[in-house]
């Protein structure tokens, strides 16, 4: 049985990239991972912030959640055999994740992650 080992990160949709960015770097002292026109990885110690652009709307969330596997295939043939309905089959991610996204009953979306080596993923 593949267990959760614990949060990865979180994503925080927002509006304007920059001045998030901004905030959690200049106030609170996270360092840029990487950064896309659409994307800033922020990281503190251990935890990774997502900052993405998306505002809010009655359709989205202001708030996605990432949980670490050690393997996510396995994790995903699990939860599976249990009767939950992922989104897609696990992926592997050109910045170095394969993944696989399940919403909770209430719509929340969760990301259940492994790391991989980013030199060997597709893009």
């Amino acid at each position: 049985m593949v267990t959760i080992r614990g949060l990865y990160s979180a994503t925080l949709f927002v509006e304007d990239l920059d001045r998030a960015a901004g905030f959690y770097v200049d106030l609170l002292g996270f360092e840029v991972e990487t950064r896309s026109d659409r994307a800033r990885m922020l990281r503190a110690g251990e935890f990774r912030l997502l900052l993405h652009v998306g505002g809010s709307t009655p359709d989205e969330q202001n708030l996605h959640l990432h949980l670490a596997v050690d393997d996510v295939d396995a994790f995903h043939r699990e939860v599976c055999a249990r009767g939950a309905r992922p989104e897609a089959l696990p992926e592997t991610k050109p910045w170095g994740l394969r993944s696989f996204e399940l919403r909770d009953p209430s719509g929340c979306l969760w990301e259940f992650v492994q790391e991989v080596d980013a030199s060997e993923t597709p893009g």
